[in-house]
């Protein structure tokens, strides 16, 4: 007599980490100042950004605080994403140092900076 028995095989499930990107569109298209809600949700957004993804920082902005602004290159320069410059036919002051530390721009023939000089 022969006795059968149940073999179990174990499955195994193939797990594959594949790196996912996404793209942001964030937007810079009033005075920056300090305690603006969508600048902080700015900050949120490239301090969680990994390095396969890209943001497009749309500037449209007049300028503002520099103190603000100070805060937003800092983040910029933390963050592992590219953020490349729209820019758009107003980029003043505080906006103009925002733009410059984008690792790229786009600009078309309306784009305009404008740079204080300091005497």
């Amino acid at each position: 007599m022969s006795e059968e028995k149940d073999v179990i095989v174990g499955s195994f499930k193939s797990i594959t980490t594949q790196m996912q990107s996404f793209k942001h569109d964030l937007y810079i298209s009033d005075i920056i100042l300090d305690g603006d809600s969508s600048i902080y949700n700015h900050f949120q957004i490239m301090n969680n950004a990994s390095p396969n993804d890209i943001i497009y920082l749309w500037i449209n902005s007049a300028g503002g605080n520099l103190d603000v602004a100070n805060t937003y290159v800092q983040h910029m320069v933390m963050c592992q994403a590219n953020i490349i410059g729209i820019v758009g036919m107003n980029c003043a002051s505080a906006a103009t140092y925002i733009a410059l530390n984008c690792q790229g721009w786009e600009l078309n023939s309306l784009s305009t900076f404008l740079i204080h000089g300091f005497s």
